[in-house]
């Protein structure tokens, strides 16, 4: 997919929020990403802005759109 910005925090043991802003200032466009995480464990992904699930693949990986010039938060559960 596109590059976003991404941080991430974690909330408390094993819980992640993941703030993923669209980084083009100057070209803003959705950007289709993946996230790939480190522990294949991951339970759940909600977006916290709308309260819409994400579905999460068994290998802990999901996708998702940023809005272009937008930001997702995404809290991720082990």
């Amino acid at each position: 997919g596109d590059d976003v910005f991404l941080q991430t925090v974690e909330t408390s043991p094993g819980v992640f929020r993941l703030y993923l802003l669209d980084p083009g200032w100057l070209d803003p466009a959705d950007r289709s990403v993946t996230i790939i995480a480190k522990n294949p464990n991951i339970t759940s992904a909600k977006d916290l802005l709308s309260g819409e699930p994400i579905s999460v693949e068994a290998s802990g990986r999901f996708s998702l759109t940023v809005p272009a010039g937008a930001m997702r938060v995404v809290e991720v559960r082990e």
